[in-house]
Protein backbone atom coordinates (compact mmCIF):
# COMPACT_ATOMS: atom_id res chain seq x y z
CA UNK A 1 0.00 0.00 0.00
CA UNK A 2 1.70 3.45 -0.99
CA UNK A 3 1.56 6.20 1.50
CA UNK A 4 -0.86 8.91 2.07
CA UNK A 5 -0.66 11.78 -0.23
CA UNK A 6 0.37 13.91 2.65
CA UNK A 7 3.46 11.91 3.29
CA UNK A 8 4.63 12.13 -0.04
CA UNK A 9 4.18 15.78 -0.10
CA UNK A 10 5.98 15.95 3.37
CA UNK A 11 8.66 13.59 1.47
CA UNK A 12 8.71 16.25 -1.52
CA UNK A 13 9.13 19.25 0.73
CA UNK A 14 12.32 18.00 1.72
CA UNK A 15 13.63 19.06 -1.45
CA UNK A 16 11.46 21.91 -2.91
CA UNK A 17 8.09 22.18 -1.86
CA UNK A 18 4.94 20.62 -3.24
CA UNK A 19 1.50 21.51 -3.38
CA UNK A 20 -0.94 19.82 -6.09
CA UNK A 21 -4.42 21.47 -6.72
CA UNK A 22 -6.02 18.40 -7.66
CA UNK A 23 -7.69 15.49 -6.07
CA UNK A 24 -4.82 13.44 -7.93
CA UNK A 25 -1.10 14.40 -8.95
CA UNK A 26 1.63 13.09 -10.84
CA UNK A 27 5.68 13.72 -10.34
CA UNK A 28 8.53 13.56 -12.88
CA UNK A 29 11.78 13.89 -11.68
CA UNK A 30 15.32 11.22 -12.03
CA UNK A 31 17.62 10.06 -9.60
CA UNK A 32 20.73 11.19 -10.90
CA UNK A 33 23.88 8.38 -9.74
CA UNK A 34 25.80 11.27 -7.80
CA UNK A 35 22.63 12.55 -5.69
CA UNK A 36 21.47 11.75 -2.44
CA UNK A 37 17.97 12.14 -3.39
CA UNK A 38 15.84 12.75 -6.52
CA UNK A 39 15.99 15.36 -9.23
CA UNK A 40 12.35 16.60 -9.09
CA UNK A 41 11.35 18.14 -12.15
CA UNK A 42 7.83 18.76 -12.52
CA UNK A 43 3.94 18.42 -11.49
CA UNK A 44 0.43 17.93 -12.55
CA UNK A 45 -2.74 17.36 -10.77
CA UNK A 46 -6.01 16.62 -11.71
CA UNK A 47 -10.07 15.92 -10.55
CA UNK A 48 -11.83 13.42 -12.43
CA UNK A 49 -14.74 15.85 -14.21
CA UNK A 50 -17.52 13.73 -15.59
CA UNK A 51 -16.25 11.83 -17.92
CA UNK A 52 -12.43 12.17 -17.77
CA UNK A 53 -9.56 13.91 -16.14
CA UNK A 54 -9.14 17.61 -15.85
CA UNK A 55 -5.78 18.79 -15.78
CA UNK A 56 -5.86 21.74 -12.96
CA UNK A 57 -2.07 22.24 -12.79
CA UNK A 58 1.44 22.08 -14.55
CA UNK A 59 4.55 23.17 -12.55
CA UNK A 60 8.25 22.73 -13.56
CA UNK A 61 10.04 22.79 -10.44
CA UNK A 62 12.81 25.25 -11.72
CA UNK A 63 11.90 28.64 -9.19
CA UNK A 64 13.39 30.03 -6.69
CA UNK A 65 12.53 27.80 -3.82
CA UNK A 66 14.08 24.90 -4.98
CA UNK A 67 17.50 23.85 -3.58
CA UNK A 68 18.72 22.43 -6.84
CA UNK A 69 17.60 25.15 -9.50
CA UNK A 70 20.02 24.67 -11.88
CA UNK A 71 20.27 21.13 -12.53
CA UNK A 72 16.93 21.12 -13.13
CA UNK A 73 16.59 24.09 -15.46
CA UNK A 74 19.64 22.00 -17.27
CA UNK A 75 17.77 18.80 -17.13
CA UNK A 76 14.24 20.29 -18.74
CA UNK A 77 15.54 22.83 -21.26
CA UNK A 78 15.29 20.46 -23.88
CA UNK A 79 12.09 18.54 -22.88
CA UNK A 80 8.97 19.40 -23.41
CA UNK A 81 7.73 18.21 -19.83
CA UNK A 82 4.34 19.80 -20.24
CA UNK A 83 3.62 17.47 -23.22
CA UNK A 84 5.23 14.42 -21.37
CA UNK A 85 2.51 15.13 -17.87
CA UNK A 86 -0.57 15.90 -20.48
CA UNK A 87 0.15 12.99 -22.13
CA UNK A 88 0.69 10.53 -19.49
CA UNK A 89 -2.45 11.38 -18.18
CA UNK A 90 -4.39 11.35 -21.71
CA UNK A 91 -2.88 7.63 -22.12
CA UNK A 92 -4.12 6.64 -18.65
CA UNK A 93 -7.25 7.77 -18.91
CA UNK A 94 -7.56 6.03 -23.00
CA UNK A 95 -6.56 2.75 -20.67
CA UNK A 96 -9.28 3.03 -18.00
CA UNK A 97 -12.06 3.82 -20.56
CA UNK A 98 -12.62 7.41 -20.14
CA UNK A 99 -13.71 10.12 -23.10
CA UNK A 100 -12.25 13.35 -22.63
CA UNK A 101 -9.14 14.57 -21.19
CA UNK A 102 -9.84 18.54 -19.76
CA UNK A 103 -7.12 21.43 -19.20
CA UNK A 104 -8.12 24.10 -17.02
CA UNK A 105 -7.51 27.61 -19.72
CA UNK A 106 -6.28 30.70 -18.39
CA UNK A 107 -9.86 31.85 -17.88
CA UNK A 108 -10.59 30.00 -15.03
CA UNK A 109 -7.14 29.27 -13.98
CA UNK A 110 -6.01 31.38 -10.10
CA UNK A 111 -2.67 31.60 -11.25
CA UNK A 112 -3.00 33.94 -13.47
CA UNK A 113 -3.09 36.54 -10.73
CA UNK A 114 0.23 35.31 -9.21
CA UNK A 115 2.32 34.39 -12.56
CA UNK A 116 0.56 36.91 -15.13
CA UNK A 117 -1.95 36.00 -17.79
CA UNK A 118 0.22 35.71 -20.65
CA UNK A 119 2.87 33.24 -18.96
CA UNK A 120 -0.35 31.10 -17.81
CA UNK A 121 -1.76 30.95 -21.23
CA UNK A 122 1.29 30.06 -23.03
CA UNK A 123 1.92 27.02 -20.13
CA UNK A 124 -2.02 25.76 -20.16
CA UNK A 125 -3.90 27.17 -23.77
CA UNK A 126 -1.06 26.80 -25.89
CA UNK A 127 -0.19 23.36 -24.66
CA UNK A 128 -3.65 22.68 -25.09
CA UNK A 129 -3.61 24.06 -28.30
CA UNK A 130 -0.72 22.68 -29.35
CA UNK A 131 -1.96 18.64 -28.14
CA UNK A 132 -4.81 19.10 -30.30
CA UNK A 133 -7.20 19.88 -27.55
CA UNK A 134 -10.18 22.06 -28.76
CA UNK A 135 -11.79 24.70 -26.85
CA UNK A 136 -14.80 23.27 -24.81
CA UNK A 137 -17.60 25.30 -25.80
CA UNK A 138 -18.12 28.83 -23.58
CA UNK A 139 -16.22 27.50 -20.30
CA UNK A 140 -12.72 28.45 -20.93
CA UNK A 141 -10.83 24.97 -21.12
CA UNK A 142 -9.81 22.56 -23.53
CA UNK A 143 -11.23 18.97 -23.86
CA UNK A 144 -9.55 16.06 -25.80
CA UNK A 145 -11.75 13.70 -27.04
CA UNK A 146 -10.27 9.96 -27.02
CA UNK A 147 -10.20 7.86 -29.61
CA UNK A 148 -13.05 4.67 -28.59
Amino acid sequence: MSPPLTEWCNRLDEYGKTYIDGDYGLVIGTQPKDAKHPLWLAVTSFDLFGDGPRIKQLHAYTNEWSKDQDRQKEVMQNYRWEFGLVNLIALWADRVELSNVYIRGVANNAYKHDLGEERVALRYDVTAKRLGFLPDGDTGDYVLALKK
